[in-house]
């Protein structure tokens, strides 16, 4: 955010409340279930109600920590002080550890003062903090309330667990405990609410199913909204439970007079995942507001989709944008946290701000990344170490991060990295087992930033566990699936802030990227990720998002991609925003050396796909994907082929041999119809082989008709083994970072690849073919039976692949001796055992040049 201007005019405080009401409706539409007749229908989660109903009932009374936070002039709207720490000692919370100095001089601050801030970096203390704070708040004068309250119900959880804990220790606890415990109550939605009521017998009742004791409706059809208690009024139900917890949205909804009560102290958790719009509904109810967060973790999420409608929207409404950045709701490419906001917006009426400084969470050489990189060096690290390697990094070569979109559901666009899923599965995937395994076990976490990678690894583990419970249950007994829960360990860094565990694996799914800075590498999200190990903490990450440093330390010079390359077009502000992968891992290769780190053995002919596309960069050939010239991909094929013995094996290789150089009337009379796809009959397949010019889809769209690689016998032309090399271009429909497809197009281009896909194979079978599906040994004894005359191999380029020839195979065993279990078929293999088989009746090419380019492929030189 930029330094304060003082000599801009913020808009006046009504404009702001009116902008917040349009922002609000359009982003609260009911996307999911519209209403043609309701076309300003609201979801569940809108609070366009509070700006649309409740606000303008405000007038002139605005409440004073809302009036301040909007700028208004009145004097003496705010009151900054410290109570004396003697005030408030005899109710700080029992314990062997009492607050530290400044834990201790944020409760002062916040007992003082109408609005504090405490800054409260991971693992500090931020929810020992606030549960003294309250304990302290109920002591300082008759009848004082409080309500912690978050964006999320996690962290509410959280508080939540710790007075239970104290709860089941009963009157050992320690007086201020149990007044505490006394005195909570914690509600939320209508039905947290109802399931409080039914644990407490003789206490008031609230409403259940949406009808309250006396058939009062719970909706408000006065403010547009439901869910809100119709019978239970806050001063009757706050005499006996002067401490409540609550999400945001629900907290006004909690008592029938809600919307007009003031809590003495408001305390919101995790403020900086609160944005603007949402915070001021906290501030509304409150006399004394206490903002606890920090800068440095996640912000809210900004939808940037809805931008052009929100646009729209104002332009119609004539409804103007604030002016000044903390009052709007988008920070850069994040959503504006209220936290940050009030730090720019309070600044000038001397709200105080404390930050907590003793860290007590991660071992010293986890939290000293963060403590340098994210936070200065101002943290004092109380934690003592855990021994071992803190940190590891599993790495590899390669860049396989890709595009996805459930098929079939109108969800936000995503990505995934197969690659990293593999390594984490075959190489640490094991050690996890054992862990969550044994007596006593420690808890366990898997990190990634991306809900399309969560997705893939929930499948693996799933299965995994089911082949881990299938192995140890006994003849008879039923099979518990997933009987070690380990869906349950994986989690999107969004959703685990909050949190921690001893052990924690984190796969950032991004590798090198050419134009645009990777959203993984981020600053607050390394830092949120990073935080959550107590113990330990593995990185799998590819070798391109490291600095050249480290590249050549582990590979070499001549291996090295220069990552510095890439971001030549980032500016200094986004280089400052990301790269805290590529930073956490020099810090790494620093403190630990090469100790930390270990190459994954899951080698592949593609890892050097980014080499190939640097050399291009550097030779200014057609710039990262020249048209001219064969893929990165296909390059990677011809210069491992290079080292395949085929001249000795009386093999030549042709590059993109058209399916023409076929023979017609070996054609003509091995195609056939498919029964089981209409579209694949043997006119088109034909049309398909012979006609290119004839040979479109059904959109009008050219059918490419060749072999990627072909592998013939010298002295009789016969095909022994094709090769087609399927990119990113066969999986990745074409939309913007989490957004749907941009357009139609995207999906066409999709489908006609994949037609040509099962064209190609159709064809392949016909003529007499085995079509193998990636060189996984699983999917090779799948299709071994059927005995072909030739192989077609589809190797994709996503990493699930490995292994593909044998020098690759010898290089992976060379660098970790035994190889993981899992088994992959060399192309060597593939041809041995092809031409074992026998190839008499594979088709002959017809090729005008014998052999092929594959040298000039190989060095680009097409």
């Amino acid at each position: 955010m930029n330094e304060r201007d003082d000599a801009v005019e913020e808009l006046r405080p009504e404009e702001l409340l009116a902008y917040y009401r349009e922002v609000t409706r359009v982003l609260g539409l009911d996307r999911e279930n519209p209403d043609p007749k309701r076309p300003n229908k609201q979801a569940g989660f809108s609070i366009n109600w509070f700006y649309q109903r409740l606000v303008p009932r405000w007038g002139a009374d605005v409440p004073a920590i809302v009036a301040a936070f909007l700028g208004s002039g009145a004097p003496g709207l705010l009151r900054s002080g410290e109570v004396p720490r003697e005030d408030f000692a005899e109710a700080l919370l029992e314990g062997a550890e009492r607050p530290n100095e400044s834990q201790l001089s944020a409760i002062a601050r916040a007992l003082g003062s109408t609005v504090s801030i405490i800054q409260g970096p991971p693992g500090t203390g931020k929810t020992k903090t606030i549960l003294n704070l309250v304990s302290c708040a109920l002591a300082s004068g008759e009848g004082a309330t409080v309500a912690v309250v978050a964006t999320n119900g996690e962290a509410i959880r959280t508080i939540g667990e710790k007075i239970a804990d104290a709860a089941k220790q009963g009157e050992a606890a320690g007086r201020n405990w149990t007044r505490l415990v006394r005195a909570h109550a914690p509600l939320g939605s209508m039905g947290v609410r109802h399931e409080w009521s039914e644990e407490h017998p003789g206490e008031p009742v609230f409403s259940k199913n949406g009808r309250g004791a006396d058939e009062r409706p719970c909706d408000r059809p006065d403010l547009g909204t439901t869910g809100w208690e119709p019978n239970v009024r806050a001063e009757e139900f706050l005499a006996g439970h002067p401490f409540v917890t609550c999400t945001i949205h629900s907290i006004l909804k909690c008592f029938a007079d809600g919307e007009r009560y003031r809590y003495d102290y408001v305390i919101m958790d995790e403020a900086s995942q609160c944005d603007v719009a949402l915070g001021i509904i906290a501030m509304s109810c409150a006399k004394h507001l206490v903002l606890v967060g920090d800068v440095e973790q996640l912000a809210p999420i900004h939808v940037d989709d809805l931008d052009p409608e929100v646009e729209g929207a104002l332009a119609e409404s004539g409804v103007r944008r604030p002016r000044l950045p903390w009052h709007g709701l988008v920070d850069g490419e994040d959503g504006m946290s209220v936290l940050k906001a009030a730090q720019a917006a309070f600044a000038p009426l001397g709200v105080p701000s404390t930050m907590l400084v003793e860290h007590y969470r991660c071992d010293p050489m986890i939290i000293g990344f963060s403590n340098e990189c994210i936070y200065g060096g101002k943290l004092m690290v109380r934690s003592r170490p855990s021994g071992g390697t803190p940190v590891r990094v599993r790495w590899f070569e390669g860049s396989y991060h890709e595009k996805t979109l459930p098929e079939g559901r109108a969800k936000r666009g995503s990505k995934h990295n197969l690659k990293q899923l593999d390594v984490f599965m075959e190489e640490e995937f094991p050690k996890l087992l054992e862990l969550v395994s044994g007596e006593d076990a420690p808890s366990v976490c898997i990190l990634t930033p991306y809900k399309g990678q969560l997705r893939e690894l929930r499948a693996r583990m799933v299965e995994a566990a089911q082949e881990l419970d299938d192995a140890i249950s006994r003849p008879g007994e039923p099979r518990e699936d997933d009987a070690l829960g380990l869906a349950d360990l994986s989690l999107t860094i969004h959703t685990s802030q909050g949190k921690e565990f001893d052990y924690v694996y984190l796969l950032p799914v991004e590798d090198l990227s050419t134009w645009e800075q990777p959203w993984s590498q981020g600053r607050r999200l390394v830092n949120v990720a990073v935080t959550r190990a107590k113990r330990e903490l593995v990185v799998v990450t590819s070798s391109s998002l490291m600095s050249d440093r480290v590249q050549r330390a582990l590979l070499g010079k001549e291996r090295s991609v220069d990552p510095s390359a890439s971001a030549r077009s980032w500016s200094e502000q986004e280089k400052e925003r990301g790269e805290y992968i590529r930073r956490l891992v020099d810090y790494v290769m620093r403190e630990e050396g090469m100790a930390a780190f270990r190459r994954s053995s899951l080698r592949s002919v593609f890892d050097v796909c980014p080499l190939v596309r640097r050399e291009r960069f550097l030779a200014g050939r057609g710039g990262w994907r020249g048209r001219d010239l064969p893929s990165a991909p296909e390059v990677a094929i011809a210069r491992a082929l290079l080292e395949v013995d085929l001249e000795g094996r009386g093999l030549a290789c042709a590059f993109e041999a058209p399916l023409s150089a076929i023979p017609h009337e070996l054609a003509e009379r091995r195609l056939a119809d498919d029964p089981a796809e209409g579209e694949l009959t043997r006119e088109r397949k034909l049309a398909f082989m012979y006609d290119y010019d004839k040979a479109r889809d059904e959109d009008g769209a050219r059918i490419e008709s060749h072999l990627d690689f072909a592998i013939y016998e010298r002295a009789t032309g016969r095909l022994v083994l094709a090769i087609e090399v399927d990119g990113n271009s066969h999986r990745e429909q074409e939309f913007r970072q989490g957004a749907r497809p941009k357009a139609r197009a995207g999906e066409d281009r999709l489908a006609h690849m994949r037609r040509n896909e099962r064209m190609k194979d159709a064809i392949a079978r016909d003529l007499g073919g085995l079509v193998l599906l990636g060189n996984d040994r699983e999917a090779w004894e799948v299709e071994r039976p059927l005995r072909g005359c030739f192989t077609l191999l589809r190797l994709r380029t996503n990493g699930s692949t490995a292994w593909e020839t044998e020098s690759v195979r010898a290089a992976a065993r060379a660098d970790v001796g035994a190889l993981p279990r899992r088994a992959f078929s060399t192309i060597e293999r593939l041809i041995d055992e092809q031409v074992a088989r026998g190839t008499e009746r594979a088709p002959v090419l017809e090729l005008e040049v014998a052999g092929a380019p594959i040298a000039a492929v190989a060095e680009l030189s097409l």
